[in-house]
């Protein structure tokens, strides 16, 4: 048999469930970023990885090379734009 509980009750709960979450996602930021950004790099980087694969390159390689581009796109955007913005203070 089910209880049914008044309104008041379950608004309650609900509502001290959602404060509740929002303390622990508070609290919890500093490791929730640093996965969502990982999250998101691995699933930006992911098709290029399947491409190589069926170039029939070894998944280790595959992922190694993937990361190593991307590294190396990375610090030369950084180089060309920190390059430029000092170019705009001189």
């Amino acid at each position: 048999m089910r209880r049914t509980y008044p309104f008041y009750i379950k608004s309650a709960a609900i509502l001290l469930a959602l404060v509740l979450m929002a303390y622990i996602l508070c609290s919890l930021k500093a490791v929730f970023i640093p996965l969502a950004l990982s999250l998101l790099i691995s699933v930006l980087l992911n098709p290029l990885v399947n491409i190589l694969e069926k170039w029939k390159v070894p998944h280790a390689l595959a992922i190694s090379i993937t990361l190593l581009s991307a590294f190396i796109l990375a610090t030369a955007l950084v180089y060309f734009l920190s390059s430029q913005i000092m170019g705009f203070f001189k």
